[in-house]
């Protein structure tokens, strides 16, 4: 049923100047002379009415007589899937309760809201077996383990068809541990939406205990007792087990009496001895414990000591030269690259991190983002020394890396005018379907080729061989320009037969004899024992038309000897590995120095660059070097130290908040001149103390946590040594997730001293966080630490937030009900739907003012006025 209702009737009084308008009008020189003078006095008086109108506001009233429910179902992990279940039979049971007109929608939520069935008078509960397998579906993949139950009304409220009373059922345990929902509630109070809530699920029925949290002081001094305290929650009554653990080494077991619902503090003292990050960590269990993912808790604590410096080294057996040297007059730890950890925190006690021909295939992507973290967000120094397997030789190109480097790790393609020819001779036998993790020893080689091709320049030629028992022209030798082409017939290549590497070899060798070329190179990959031929009257062939052969001998039962023969009258080299993951690595290389292109091996006279403070007092005439990684500086960096052609030799930028430096000679053979250099302890102790001076720690800036549900508190409190609160600072944090993803936070000052900021919650592990204070868009101090989240909220919910439950319902006048409650109820108040008319009005004042305007210029009826 429609009405009209005026908001504000006083504005029609304005309607009492139409008269005057008549009056004036007819008053004038000529009134109403013609048609078009009448025209324009109506045109005139419309304008003005609805002009009136607009001020007084209409609106069209439209009493609601049907009803819209929409159902809103958690789904989250802390509600038991048997009462999902029972909501679904209740709903289900429900809509045939609905009266005539009625729609009714339904919604899920956990971590986030889906719409599963949008608001329809047919019984959406026909597709109730579907509808479940959906359900579990999205259960299973709520990885994020949340309730927001802000998204469930704030999708509700976009499903809502015009013309119907509005009404959100809520199916939840209450446990909302997401951001804020106020402003969603407060939007569907002002939309009309009542929020009917039926309160489900907990689990206050199981035993449970768990661990609120380990706390500790974040900064310690060497030796100084940690006193560490565990707050466990639960309703358990029994004696349980606590063991605290200490990097992940017990060391100590603690009974414990658990008294049921409420909280227990347990305290131990621990000492810890020498400086570094620690984890200190809790695990209990009891019996009956029926959620076992909540009964761990940590924190990590620093203790503190001057910045030392890491050496990362690829070789395990034998120290470089250089390293040697440097352990006798600084701090210096040694560690491989494979034992690299991907935690940040791990290294905050170094002021640099030096890698010594360090491949970028040794480290995993993991290990290479907590290197750019720790020097770009956290403020450290990174110094790369070169060789063989370093920078564009060390396949550094495009990876984390690069971008810290102050260099290019790529050459200008005129540093290599020479034309290549590669053809690749795959093992496709039927010992290549062997499985290394989720993928074929064949897919693993085919996926190294595919990588080297990155390295191929358009003037270049490549093809590739397959062999079992007999040769196949997998890819047929064509220019390196047809990439895409090449990596689809590739990927073609299945595995079956026996190994015979000669018609492989002999096919190649036949495509590269006819090749117009400068360097014809075959690489030859095998993993098994190959049948007997006549491989020297082969290789001889191979030699005289100029081809040279590199042999990759993969696994335990390649036939070494044979491969070793094939490499070394090929005038190639010989790769012997167990590990598939290097291919890449090993295809890399071997092209690059086939090519010679990033490799310059040779006496250089190292020139010096400029004028810069670590370079001063050590002479202007530097040793010579006998060879260095070819790369080109990036913008923005500087060059001290080049090689006779202009190349880089050492090179600097400041990186984010750290430091990067890249020394492209190695530290040992072709700088072993450098290591007798008299100059050559000063030079790197310089060197190595600018990456070093990151910013100054501060014990004032110490960072606090907090976790509240799926966010994280941060809080500093800045005193002076007087005791006096420092107000007014710029203060910013670099938070490092477990998945090494940097969040950047401003941290606001709420009271004298204390500053704050928050920070949503990943997932569970380990979080990194710098403090950093600027002035003058400077960092002038700083502060770090971490924080452990052991399992998210969901895991200790398992009682129904009743009260807040009833707050939802209450803001939105909605009601509490019960299983035997009916959600398609009317309200007894009648319901209204208004429709504002004051624009529209204003827009027809608009229109009838443009038309009296073009009424002047042109001929109406006849006569201009």
């Amino acid at each position: 049923m429609l009405s009209i209702d005026i908001t504000r009737p006083y504005f029609l009084l304005l309607l009492l100047v139409l008269p005057y308008l008549y009056i004036v009008y007819k008053r004038s020189r000529y009134p109403f002379a013609s048609k078009r003078s009448w025209w324009q006095m109506l045109i005139r008086c419309l304008m003005v009415i609805a002009i009136v109108l607009g001020l007084a506001d209409p609106r069209v009233i439209n009493q609601l007589e049907r009803l819209c429910v929409i159902f809103a179902l958690d789904i989250s992990p802390s509600m038991p899937k048997q009462d999902i279940s029972q909501a679904l039979k209740w709903m289900e049971d429900k809509l045939d309760e609905r009266e005539a007109g009625d729609l009714a929608g339904l919604v899920v939520f956990g971590s986030e809201a889906r719409a599963i069935a949008a608001p329809q008078e047919h019984n959406w509960a026909q597709y109730s077996d579907k509808l479940r397998k959906l359900l579990a579906g999205f259960q299973t993949q709520d990885e994020k383990w949340a309730t927001d139950i802000g998204s469930a009304l704030a999708l509700a409220a976009g499903l809502f068809p015009p013309g119907y009373q509005q009404k959100l059922v809520l199916i939840s345990d209450g446990n909302h541990n997401a951001a804020d929902m106020l402003p969603q509630l407060m939007q569907a109070r002002a939309g009309n939406i009542k929020v009917d809530v039926l309160p489900l699920g907990g689990r206050h029925d199981k035993a449970d205990v768990w661990i609120e949290g380990v706390y500790a002081q974040t900064e310690v001094k060497p030796g100084q007792g940690v006193d560490v305290e565990i707050r466990l929650a639960g309703n358990l009554i029994a004696e349980a087990d606590l063991r605290l653990f200490l990097d992940g080494e017990e060391v100590q077991e603690i009974k414990v009496q658990l008294k049921g619902r409420g909280g227990q503090l347990i305290r131990y003292p621990l000492s810890i001895g020498k400086p570094g990050d620690y984890l200190i960590s809790a695990r209990i269990s009891a019996p009956a414990d029926s959620q076992p993912e909540n009964n761990y808790g940590a924190c990590w604590v620093k203790v503190y000591k001057h910045p030392r410096l890491l050496y990362v080294s690829n070789s395990p057996g034998s120290p470089s030269p250089l390293f040697m040297q440097l352990k006798q007059q600084l701090p210096l730890d040694v560690i491989l690259a494979a034992d690299l950890e991907s935690i940040p925190l791990r290294y905050q006690n170094y002021g640099a991190i030096i890698m010594d021909n360090v491949s970028a295939f040794d480290l995993k992507p993991a290990q290479q983002q907590m290197l750019k973290d720790w020097v770009h967000d956290l403020g450290n120094g990174l110094v790369v020394i070169g060789g063989d397997s370093s920078f564009g030789a060390g396949g550094y190109s495009d990876t984390p890396l690069a971008e810290v480097l102050p260099l290019e790790m790529q050459v200008k393609e005129r540093d290599r005018q020479k034309s290549l020819g590669v053809v690749l001779v795959l093992d496709k036998s039927k010992s290549m379907n062997g499985m290394v993790g989720a993928r074929t020893k064949l897919e693993m080689a085919v996926a190294a080729a595919t990588a080297s091709l990155d390295w191929f320049q358009k003037q270049d030629l490549v093809g590739v061989v397959a062999f079992d028992t007999r040769a196949e022209a997998a890819v047929p030798l064509t220019s390196a320009a047809n990439k895409s082409q090449v990596i689809e017939k590739i990927k073609l290549i299945e595995a079956g037969g026996k190994t015979d590497i000669y018609p492989g070899l002999e096919l190649a060798s036949s495509w590269l004899k006819q090749a117009d070329v400068d360097i014809k190179h075959i690489l030859l990959l095998s993993d098994g024992k190959s049948k007997e031929a006549d491989f020297n009257a082969l290789l001889g062939k191979i030699a005289l038309d100029g081809i040279t052969v590199s042999v990759v001998g993969v696994g335990p039962d390649c036939d070494r000897e044979l491969l070793s023969f094939i490499s070394q009258h090929g005038q190639g080299r010989l790769f012997l590995t167990n590990d598939y993951y290097k291919l890449q690595h090993i295809f890399f290389k071997d092209l690059q120095i086939a090519t010679q292109s990033l490799l310059r091996e040779g006496s250089t006279q190292p020139q010096i660059k400029g004028d810069h403070e670590l370079l001063a007092g050590i002479g202007n005439t530097l040793p010579i070097l006998y060879g260095y990684v070819a790369t080109m500086p990036k913008k923005g960096s500087q060059q001290l130290i080049e090689s006779a052609t202009g190349e880089p030799i050492l090179s600097l930028w400041n990186y984010g908040l750290g430091k990067a430096v890249a020394y492209t000679s190695d530290s040992g053979e072709w700088s072993r001149d450098w290591l007798t250099w008299p100059n050559s302890t000063s030079f790197w102790h310089r060197i190595l103390n600018w990456a070093a001076q990151t910013i100054p720690l501060s014990a004032e800036l110490t960072p606090n946590f907090e976790l509240l549900g799926n966010t994280a508190r941060l809080w500093v409190d800045v005193v002076d040594q007087q005791g006096r609160f420092k107000n007014g600072l710029n203060l910013q944090a670099r938070v490092i997730g477990p998945d090494l993803s940097v969040k950047q936070l401003k941290l606001t000052q709420v009271k004298p001293g204390l500053y704050q900021a928050h920070t949503p919650i990943q997932g569970k592990g380990n979080y990194m966080v710098k403090v950093i204070q600027m002035e003058a868009e400077k960092a002038v101090r700083s502060a770090s630490a971490g924080f452990v989240v052991p399992y998210l909220p969901e895991a200790m919910d398992i009682y129904i937030n009743q009260p807040l439950l009833v707050r939802i319902a209450s803001v939105t006048r909605g009601r509490i009900l019960g299983l035997d409650d009916n959600p398609f109820v009317r309200s007894k108040a009648k319901e209204y739907k208004y429709v504002s008319l004051d624009t529209a009005c204003f827009l027809i004042a608009l229109f009838l003012l443009l038309l009296e305007i073009v009424g002047r210029k042109f001929y109406f009826f006849g006569k201009k006025v």
